[in-house]
Order: structure tokens, then sequence, then C-alpha cells
């Protein structure tokens, strides 16, 4: 029998001397993430010059991201948090990210994406249900 742990996942980071929280999304973070990051992106049906028996090509779905940027910051908005003085966290916000180098944003959003699970292939995704 297989069980599972409800904690969700946190890495604490320091930026700037400053501490913070990259938390893992709860189901409800999940969806709001995924709506955010879906209006960067467009869907596009190119053909494959393949055709069936009764002549209609064969279609596939094409992704073509807008915007990375808009997409890191998606995901950190949902997962970072500024460490308070009482221990509390505050989001992060665009403003305070438009402060950062793009290379810091990068690293902050892979990891956010590692503790999440976004990016990870088949690969991965098989060698992390071994371990469980």
């Amino acid at each position: 029998m297989q069980e599972f742990d409800i904690e969700l996942g946190v890495e604490q980071i320091k930026v700037g001397g400053e501490l913070y929280e990259i938390r893992e999304l709860t189901h409800d973070g999940r969806k709001r993430h995924m709506r955010a990051i879906k209006d960067t992106m467009e869907v596009r049906l190119v053909g494959t010059n393949t055709k069936d028996a009764a002549g209609q090509e064969f279609l596939r779905k094409e992704i073509l991201v807008k915007d990375f940027d808009a997409c890191a910051g998606a995901l950190l908005k949902e997962t970072m948090f500024k460490i308070n003085e009482d221990g509390s966290g505050t989001p992060v916000s665009d403003n305070h990210m438009r402060e950062w180098g793009a290379k810091l944003v990068e690293k902050l959003a892979n990891v956010a994406s590692l503790l999440n699970g976004l990016n990870q292939t088949e690969e991965t995704k098989a060698e992390e249900a071994e371990k469980n």
C-alpha cells in the first residue's frame, strides 16, 4: 500500500540578504497558475502532409509560448513569499520582481518548477514513482 505525505514542500532561499520561501502549490494554486500561463501561449493546428483513408489531412497541435517571462512571473507570484520578521509570508509582486535580473528570476522559477513537478519529463516522473 502506498502512503502519501500531505505536507507541502518548501524551499527557503535568500535573495539580496532577504529571506524568502518558495512553496509547493496547492491544488487551487496550481489551477490559478495554469490559467495564468494559458494566456501566454497560443495553440495552433498544423498540417502533417499525411492523410487518412478518406483523404483528410492529419493535424497536430503546436504550442507556441508567446511570453516566457510572464510564465516565470506567474509561477513566482503563486509560490514565492518574502518572510517577514514575525515569520509570516508576503507574496512576491510584479513590482518586486522587476527589480531583479533576468537570470535570477529564471533561477527562482526553475526552483519553483522543480518543487512543483512542473518541468518533469516522463523519465523523471518514472524515477519519482519508483522512489515512492
